[in-house]
């Protein structure tokens, strides 16, 4: 039986740069350089968003927002070598579970922060190390 996230990821976001979010610098400084599956949905072209701050719970717009699992992104963290940072989101996603009853599964990043390319390019220029 095939889960959710083994479906075939048809697009990555490579994060180029930090985003500006209210997490601590060190944990938006953890993202540069991942190559990020877009999921759930995978689209041609970033879409505008709504969101909301997983600190504040304030609500946001993003014009042009790239979706990532939150799933997806502690495992690219962990592969990283940034294990605390993966923690963190992951203690996180589960206070604001806890404390406001919100069920944090994606992660919305600024399409401007990095570029989307296609699955046969990650292979290509973003190889996954031996």
């Amino acid at each position: 039986m095939e889960s959710e996230s083994s479906a075939a990821v048809e697009a990555y976001f490579v994060v180029q740069r930090a985003p500006n979010g209210e997490a601590p610098d060190e944990v938006n400084q953890a993202w540069l350089g991942l190559v990020l599956p877009i999921e759930p949905v995978p689209v041609e072209a970033p879409q505008s968003a709504e969101g909301f701050s997983f600190i504040t719970s304030q609500h946001y717009h993003l014009d042009k927002a790239v979706t990532v699992s939150l799933k997806s992104a502690i495992k690219a963290l962990r592969a990283a070598g940034q294990t605390e940072v993966a923690y963190w989101w992951r203690a996180r996603s589960l206070r604001l579970f806890h404390d406001n009853e919100k069920k944090m599964d994606n992660l919305l990043f600024d399409a401007e922060d990095g570029l989307v390319i296609p699955a046969s390019a990650k292979e290509r220029f973003y190889p996954d190390p031996l």
